[in-house]
C-alpha cells in the first residue's frame, strides 16, 4: 500500500442501516458484531472492519409445488405457500450458513409432503388441506431454524390430481349428476301421477256425493207426490159418500 494510505489508516466510516435490517460486520473475514434493528448510523474502522452483509428481518413468501403419491396409488400436486423470516436471534447463522434459503426450504417442504400425503386417500387430501399444512410446518420448523430461519405460516392452496385421474373423476361426477337428474325427474313424474290420481279420486267422490244427493232428492219428491195423491184420493171418496147420502134423504 502507498505510505500515505498507511499513514491515514485506519479511518472511521459511517454506515447507514435501515429499520428491520441487520448489518453484519467482519474483521479480516471473521464475523465480529451486528447493528441494531431500528436503523441509524454505524461506525466502522476501515479497512480492518468491513460490512459482511445486510439481512432483512421482513417476512418473505415462497410458493412450492410438491408431487406426491396418495394411499390409493394416485399422484397429486400439492401447492404450498410458506411464509418465513430470519430469526432475530440467529441473524449471523442465517447469513453465513445458508446461501440459498428458498431452495433449501422448498426441499424441506417437498420432503415433508412426500412423507405425509402417502398415508391419505386422494379424497381425504382434498378435505384435509389444513391437516397437510400443519404436518408440513411441524416437520420443517426445527430443520429451518437450524439455519437461522423461522416458519411463520404454511398454507396449502391447492391439491391437483394427475390429468388421467381428473378425467376419471369428471366422468364419475358427470355420471353421478346424470343419475341424480334421472332420479329427480322420476320423482317429479311420480309426484305428478300421484296428484293426478288424487284429483281423479276427489272428483269421483264429489260426483258420487252429488249423485247421491240427487237421487235422495228425487226419492223425497216422489214420496211427497204419493202422499198428496193418497190424501186427494181419501178426500175425494169422502166427498162422494156425503153427496150420495144427501140424495137418499127425504
Amino acid at each position: 500500500l502507498p505510505d500515505s494510505l498507511l499513514v491515514n489508516c485506519p479511518c472511521e466510516l459511517a454506515i447507514q442501516t435501515h429499520r428491520n435490517e441487520v448489518v453484519l460486520f467482519t474483521q479480516f473475514g471473521k464475523f465480529t458484531h451486528e447493528s441494531g434493528r431500528d436503523g441509524g448510523i454505524e461506525r466502522v474502522n476501515w479497512p480492518f472492519e468491513q460490512v459482511g452483509g445486510r439481512v432483512s428481518l421482513r417476512v418473505n413468501e415462497i410458493d412450492i409445488r410438491a408431487l406426491s403419491k396418495t394411499a390409493d396409488e394416485t399422484f397429486v400436486t400439492v401447492s404450498i405457500s410458506v411464509q418465513y423470516q430470519v430469526d432475530p436471534d440467529k441473524v449471523a447463522e442465517a447469513f453465513f450458513k445458508l446461501d440459498q434459503p428458498k431452495r433449501q426450504i422448498a426441499a424441506f417442504v417437498e420432503e415433508a409432503v412426500r412423507s405425509h400425503v402417502p398415508s391419505m386417500p386422494i379424497d381425504e387430501t382434498f378435505r384435509s388441506k389444513d391437516s397437510i399444512a400443519g404436518a408440513v410446518q411441524a416437520r420443517i420448523e426445527d430443520k429451518v431454524n437450524n439455519y437461522g430461519y423461522l416458519v411463520v405460516k404454511v398454507l396449502v392452496t391447492d391439491v391437483v390430481p394427475d390429468q388421467k385421474v381428473r378425467r376419471a373423476m369428471n366422468t364419475v361426477n358427470e355420471s353421478k349428476r346424470r343419475r341424480e337428474a334421472i332420479r329427480s325427474e322420476a320423482e317429479a313424474k311420480k309426484f305428478t301421477e300421484i296428484k293426478a290420481a288424487q284429483a281423479r279420486s276427489e272428483s269421483s267422490y264429489l260426483s258420487g256425493v252429488g249423485l247421491a244427493r240427487y237421487e235422495g232428492g228425487r226419492g223425497l219428491a216422489g214420496g211427497t207426490m204419493k202422499k198428496l195423491a193418497v190424501e186427494r184420493s181419501v178426500s175425494g171418496a169422502g166427498n162422494a159418500r156425503r153427496f150420495s147420502t144427501g140424495l137418499r134423504s127425504p
